[in-house]
């Protein structure tokens, strides 16, 4: 029987191999947590961007208004696995330092459960922050079973040292992806140490969103796949 530990081991001597990536991820999700978000791998019959808000033209935000059309899916080279592509001006990245983002679909939010954000990337110059969101609902909106963005309002998220990293230290503003395929994780959420404040926040929240934003470094390409919110305790 494969231990914990021994699938650990088996998992992290294969990323090293980054053309192994993606059959491997396929590997841990099985033995893993299920995914709670509905189109990790944009890979949904329903179209690739099924599950993730990328053209926030709603939202009357100038700066947004032209995100769809840096946000693509494509396969990646040699193969027919779909990935998630940000393509970024410098100015959008840096100069401006607004980036390109998308967000998932609201999972719904237990209170007393533990939950770990997973995701591969790697980038061409575009550096990114991957964190968890927490959300509530807007006021005048009525609660129903299939809320979007549009119904809600963020209430919590996770800082420095919490949001998904892939490289260096765990306690800086951006993820840090490299220009490899790489797997990165974040701590587990809810944070373990929060303040009165940051508590109260949280217990506002009723969904769970993943927000993906590519942002500072360079110009260039980032992609993502894989994206996975799992729970590992209650």
């Amino acid at each position: 029987m494969l231990t914990q530990t021994k699938i650990r081991t088996l998992l992290a001597c294969v990323w090293l191999t980054a053309g192994c990536l993606p059959s491997m991820v396929s590997y841990a999700r099985a033995l893993g947590g299920q995914n709670l978000l509905s189109n990790g791998d944009f890979s949904n019959s329903d179209g690739p961007l099924a599950g993730w808000m990328y053209d926030y033209r709603w939202t009357e935000h100038k700066r947004y208004s032209d995100n769809y059309k840096h946000v693509t899916v494509v396969p990646t080279q040699g193969t027919k696995r779909n990935v998630l592509k940000f393509t970024i001006p410098q100015h959008i990245a840096v100069d401006l330092g607004y980036g390109v983002k998308v967000d998932s679909e609201p999972v719904p939010y237990e209170p007393g459960t533990r939950y770990k954000l997973s995701a591969s990337a790697k980038t061409t110059g575009p550096n990114c922050r991957i964190y968890i969101t927490g959300y509530r609902w807007k006021p005048g909106v009525k609660p129903h079973d299939k809320p979007t963005l549009k119904d809600l309002r963020r209430a919590f998220k996770q800082g420095a040292g919490e949001m998904l990293y892939f490289k260096g230290k765990r306690d800086g503003p951006l993820s840090n992806p490299a220009r490899n395929w790489s797997r990165g994780s974040s701590s587990d959420f809810p944070p373990k140490k929060l303040s009165e404040e940051g508590q109260k926040h949280l217990n506002r929240s009723k969904f769970l969103v993943v927000h993906i934003i590519g942002i500072m470094g360079n110009g260039g390409e980032l992609y993502v796949d894989d994206v996975e919110l799992t729970k590992i305790s209650r």
